[in-house]
């Protein structure tokens, strides 16, 4: 490994395996104990149909009472945690309750995430042949802020979602469409955060509107038979309107622009202008790269235009990081972008969300004081203004994200072609680290 990426390496690494080993935030709880209910349900009335009935009644008291989302994200990580339900069931060891337990679960994840690794490697394979731009990639997609957050930090699933829809991106730059549109729907039966980079990569692909419908009902066909097998099963419908999709479309619809007689929705309009750029695209001797950019494009307007959790924009990742990969003149300006774009909305959630980096998810050190947290400390000291700037700085870097790295767009400004300061990336690292760094000092203090 080259002198400039170990200092940032080595710093990345000692954050991630940091919040990896110490913070068990509670929804990585919640979603062990909805894995091992699979197994109970199979167990006990032998009727998968009874899981969201089973698992409302909260044995273990979790903060969420009922599971949010269709069951067949749970089923892998079911498989792996199936060690964690023979304890639980037959020698009474309930997971949450042991930190090698939880550790084993969350494992999982990792696990997962080197699959994503892996099928981004392959990937870049396709756009590149430059061995040093692909480790690049990697190490800018393994030290990216979203993935200490969502992966490490906060143990979410959406890791799950991640690879299947990468190995549908593989296949359509394969040039194999079944496997793409099998994929692609796996992913969304998952989550349906990709839909959107779906539908705008199927109207990139076919121009014929009949088609593009039929391919689209494809891609969420596995989404509905789902749906279809736990119609009527007792508390199906109240467990997902209680889940994080219950607002997807209000989201959606929430940044406005004034326009009478009622207001547009920003990420509507941005997202309708990336459609009507992925239909009206006709041929380029840059294919792969407007494969890649209408895959990434619509989850950077995602999330300028929508809130979400500080753990979703995972979804960027490694997506992001392969747009840049197409763009290797424009290199070091992408990096200050990707730096400045994920700073200021890590330090927006910061000051805006008492959850992001809690010490009192720090289990190991678990005491009966509850500590304050870095968020509720920073919300006093940031003005209004503040919040806005933070905004202002993401929201302008991903505009210039998706403008410098669009196939069609040249320059020959020596700005976009700058050199690399060498304090980036260890800055880059260090960054992230301080959210971490605070939530230590406060959880020894208190």
């Amino acid at each position: 490994m080259s002198g400039k990426y170990r200092t940032a390496f080595l710093i990345s690494s000692a954050v991630f395996f940091v919040s990896f080993l110490l913070f068990f935030y509670t929804d990585l709880k919640s979603l062990t104990v909805w894995t091992l209910n699979v197994w109970d349900c199979l167990a006990v009335s032998g009727n998968i149909r009874t899981f969201y009935e089973y698992s409302a009644m909260n044995l273990y008291g979790l903060d969420h009472a009922m599971v949010g989302s269709d069951i067949l994200i749970y089923i892998p990580w079911a498989v792996w945690n199936f060690p964690l339900w023979i304890l639980q069931h037959y020698f009474h060891l309930a997971a949450i309750g042991h930190f090698w337990m939880m550790l084993y679960s969350k494992l999982f994840l990792v696990l997962v995430f080197g699959i994503v690794l892996y099928l981004a490697r392959k990937i870049a394979v396709l756009i590149t042949p430059e061995k040093e731009d692909l480790k690049r990639m990697l190490f800018l997609s393994a030290t990216s802020f979203f993935t200490v957050t969502s992966l490490a930090y906060a143990g979410q699933n959406d890791v799950l979602v991640i690879a299947p829809f990468l190995a549908a991106v593989y296949s359509l730059l394969r040039n194999r469409f079944k496997s793409f549109l099998f994929w692609a729907a796996v992913s969304v039966a998952f989550k349906p955060f990709f839909v959107f980079s779906f539908i705008a990569l199927v109207l990139f692909l076919e121009k014929n509107l009949l088609l593009d419908i039929l391919y689209i009902a494809g891609g969420c066909s596995l989404s509905v038979l789902q749906k279809l097998l736990f119609l009527g099963a007792p508390k199906y419908r109240e467990s997902l309107s209680y889940g994080p999709l219950k607002d997807a479309f209000g989201l959606v619809l929430e940044s406005k622009l004034n326009i009478p007689p009622a207001g547009a929705s920003l990420f509507i309009l941005g997202f309708g202008i990336l459609l009507l750029m992925a239909y009206f695209h006709r041929g380029s001797i840059f294919q792969k790269e407007y494969v890649i950019y209408f895959a990434a494009a619509p989850l950077l307007v995602f999330f300028v235009f929508t809130r979400y959790e500080s753990y979703r924009p995972f979804y960027l990742v490694p997506l992001l990081y392969l747009l840049m990969l197409t763009k290797p003149a424009c290199s070091r300006m992408n990096l200050l972008l990707e730096t400045a774009a994920s700073g200021a909305l890590m330090y927006f959630y910061l000051a805006d969300d008492i959850l992001f980096y809690n010490p009192n998810y720090l289990l190991r050190y678990r005491k009966n004081t509850p500590a304050p947290t870095v968020s509720s400390w920073l919300a006093d000291k940031v003005p209004g203004y503040g919040f806005q700037a933070f905004t202002a700085v993401f929201v302008l870097a991903v505009f210039m994200l998706l403008v410098i790295n669009h196939p069609g767009f040249h320059s020959d400004n020596e700005i976009l072609k700058m050199e690399e300061e060498p304090w980036l990336l260890p800055v880059r690292s260090l960054l992230y680290g301080v959210p971490l760094g605070l939530s230590l000092l406060l959880r020894f203090l208190y």
